[in-house]
């Protein structure tokens, strides 16, 4: 992701058993007016929020620094054997 740069949109599409690798993927694509759809098989992870999140110690209202939003999605994948 570091070769691609800053884009507008970005889909992030991890099993949440992956989300300790969303730093090193999501930053070098964000912009300040990039937008994040978080598709993953459950609900989204509290921790990806914070990483976009500002630092600011003290704000009961957190507003998103890195990026312009991010909304979530959800998968569900059923399969048989």
């Amino acid at each position: 992701t570091e070769d691609i740069g800053k884009v507008d949109w970005v889909i992030m599409a991890l099993k949440s058993t992956g989300i300790e690798a969303t730093p090193d993927l999501l930053l070098p694509l964000l912009g300040k007016n990039s937008r994040v759809l978080c598709i993953m098989n459950g609900l989204v992870d509290d921790d990806i929020v914070r990483l976009l999140e500002g630092e600011e110690n003290g704000d009961i209202e957190p507003t998103l620094t890195k990026c312009s939003a991010v909304y979530a999605g959800m998968a569900l994948l059923c399969s048989n054997r």
